[in-house]
């Protein structure tokens, strides 16, 4: 993994994404550390990461439920764009949702690492550097 940690936050809850945030800062294990409040913002970002022109995301953080553009539609397109990767990014779902529904869903997908319940902990977040990064 490179020496420079970044971490992508994609929920379209702000004040979510400010908490989460905060964590991270707190818990002081990114370098830079991104949100976007839609699905569509964060490929974008990916896409100019990928183009050079912007940070490109070791971890993304990922919510399901969003308005327009879902996590599961972010997961799709994301899919499509996996051979421009320079390498894979490491996808956690980070949700409010309880429905173990949900929780199935996401172990289909290949490129979900791991799914988690809102809010973060500093304890959580150790164990997922540890894994991940």
């Amino acid at each position: 993994m490179p020496d420079q940690q970044t971490i992508l936050f994609v929920d379209d809850d702000e004040i979510s994404n400010f908490v989460s945030v905060k964590t991270i800062e707190d818990a002081r294990i990114a370098d830079h550390i991104l949100s976007v409040t839609s699905a569509r913002e964060a490929l974008d970002l990916i896409q100019e990461g990928i183009n050079g022109q912007g940070l490109y995301p070791d971890l993304i953080f990922l919510d399901i439920n969003m308005p327009v553009m879902s996590g599961w539609d972010f997961l799709d397109e994301y899919r499509k764009m996996k051979d421009e990767l320079p390498r894979p990014i490491k996808i956690i779902i980070l949700t409010s949702s309880v429905y173990q529904h949900d929780k199935e869903k996401a172990s289909t997908y290949q490129e979900v690492d791991d799914y988690t319940l809102k809010p973060l902990s500093i304890s959580d977040l150790r164990i997922f550097k540890e894994k991940y990064l």
